[in-house]
């Protein structure tokens, strides 16, 4: 085929073809500002063809009425005039780039980043987009035009092109292939927390020039990639997401290592975002003056919330020790009396009118009950922490005196929260008297201070005063069925129920606490 460009003979192709050409041109720039006002993030793939089918379907109807019929302006016909050529070679040209444009934007969206968890480099996409723009010009000068003996040009002027791009643009390009190095070398990806030098972040995107990081303050930072790719990259989400941590926490010197050991894995554990699987490793670090130095190694998998997770860590063990009465030292030296684990300083008269205010003790005898309140201790739990957990062996109960907790169970899958518990509150009594498995999980919503009753002392006033057992056999057993504050009103049959659910539960309390000698109760 011979290239031809001949100009139309009469002015009505060219007069329809404008008009045409105009209409198409207002309607595909108000298109595009309506996508772009309601924000459809993929408005711009749509610009090219938008914007020329209007022109490409003028110059195609002033082919037309020029020719006097369709059929010699379509691309595969014998010898179409130039501006058919024209037409179709920007629709074709346009058409497939603002298809590749939706892909390469919903490969970008929300949709596959965030939920599918697909995140290719823009460099790719770039290369790619780079790509398809030569072949295009291949096929349509080919294709359309069908001028083969134009690509000896094309290709002597992509390879002179090719040269002054080196020399005019070395900087870009080395920044182009060291982003080519970091994708296929798998350095990091999108996503990735790393260190570059002093600066760490997110990668957000790796361009053809550069790598853009988010850092923890939420700021931008833009690395040349040849700086990247020179430089010392730490990468804390490879091999594997699972990163290690360190935390140094001080003991007194007189509190045993064992126990200080055993607590700290115990706080460290009721964060949320700390690993159970690997198990937290402590270790002793060092000898200090009055205190031994403890390192805790953690495992977690979210680099991004490292300086949070370290901060819940530290507030569960001021708590953990707080309630285990190991002292946290300081530089000042201060005269103190040992304290008593979970101490506070609060009154034991104090602890008896809180158990009084529980519905639960309230047909317990006063002598008795204050037995139990001098055993009893005051302990402080953070928000977060577990209490109790579901399935746990457990030994004590609690009274709620001051805070906020929130009773939740487990289908295996996820938890959900049943009841809620505020001052006065009890919860764990049938752990502690016969040795069941928590039936729920307790967690603290809000600060929390509780009344700690233990085995021991209820092992003790249990010795001394045998009819306690029935007592709170009888107390476990109204509050099972619901009847603690309607306890007058019960009915004879009522009664008698709860009576005998009183002896089989008595009966299991003398069986847990080892009572052999007391006789039944009448």
């Amino acid at each position: 085929m011979t290239l031809a460009i001949a100009y139309p003979s009469t002015w009505a192709g060219v007069a329809a073809g404008l008009v045409v050409g105009a209409i198409g041109l207002v309607a595909g720039v108000l298109f595009l500002r309506s996508l772009a006002r309601r924000g459809v993030p993929w408005w711009g793939s749509l610009a090219g063809p938008l914007l020329s089918i209007g022109p490409a379907v003028g110059l195609i109807v002033a082919a037309a009425v020029e020719e006097g019929s369709l059929g010699p302006v379509l691309p595969w016909s014998e010898d179409p005039p130039w501006p058919a050529l024209v037409a179709w070679s920007l629709v074709i040209f346009f058409g497939v780039t603002s298809v590749v444009g939706l892909v390469r934007a919903f490969l970008l969206s929300h949709v596959v980043t965030e939920e599918i968890g697909i995140r290719i480099p823009k460099l790719l996409l770039d290369a790619g987009r780079v790509v398809l723009w030569m072949a295009m010009v291949f096929v349509v000068v080919g294709g359309i035009w069908h001028q083969t003996q134009w690509f000896t040009g094309l290709f002597t002027a992509s390879a002179l092109g090719g040269v002054a791009l080196v020399f005019a643009a070395q900087e870009t390009l080395k920044n182009f292939f060291a982003g080519v190095s970091i994708v296929s070398e798998g350095m990091f990806a999108i996503g990735d927390w790393i260190w570059v030098g002093e600066d760490e972040g997110e990668v957000v995107e790796i361009s053809r020039r550069t790598v853009k990081i988010r850092t923890r303050t939420s700021d931008l930072l833009v690395l040349p990639n040849v700086m990247v790719t020179s430089g010392k990259v730490r990468n804390q989400s490879r091999p594997t997401t699972v990163h290690a941590e360190y935390l140094q926490v001080q003991a007194a010197d007189d509190a045993p290592p064992t126990h200080v050991r055993e607590v700290l894995r115990h706080a460290v554990l009721e964060v949320p975002k700390v690993l159970r699987e690997p198990a937290p490793v402590l270790r002793i670090k060092q000898y200090l003056d009055s205190a031994i130095e403890y390192q805790v190694k953690i495992y977690l998998s979210d680099a991004a919330a490292i300086p949070d997770i370290r901060s819940d860590c530290y507030i569960q063990i001021w708590y953990h020790f707080r309630r285990e009465g190991i002292a946290i030292p300081h530089p000042i030296r201060e005269l103190h009396r040992p304290r008593r684990r979970g101490e506070i300083g609060l009154a034991g008269d104090a602890i008896l009118a809180r158990l009084r205010s529980v519905p639960f003790f309230s047909g317990i005898p006063d002598d008795l009950l204050a037995l139990l309140a001098r055993s009893a201790v005051m302990e402080e739990y953070g928000a977060g922490e577990s209490v109790v957990r579901a399935g746990e062996p457990g030994d004590t109960c609690y009274v709620v005196d001051s805070g906020r907790l929130s009773v939740l169970v487990s289908d295996g899958r996820e938890e959900r929260a049943v009841a809620g518990l505020e001052a006065g509150a009890l919860f764990g009594e049938m752990s502690l008297l016969t040795g069941e498995p928590r039936s729920a999980t307790v967690r603290v919503v809000d600060d929390a201070r509780l009344v700690t009753i233990a085995a021991p002392a209820v092992r003790s006033a249990l010795a001394r005063s045998p009819e306690l057992t029935q007592a709170l056999a009888e107390a476990a057993t109204l509050r099972k069925e619901g009847l603690t504050s309607a306890r007058a009103a019960l009915d004879a049959h009522a009664k008698e129920r709860v009576r005998e659910g009183a002896k089989n539960l008595g009966a299991l309390i003398r069986r847990f606490f080892r009572l052999t000698d007391e006789p039944p109760p009448q």
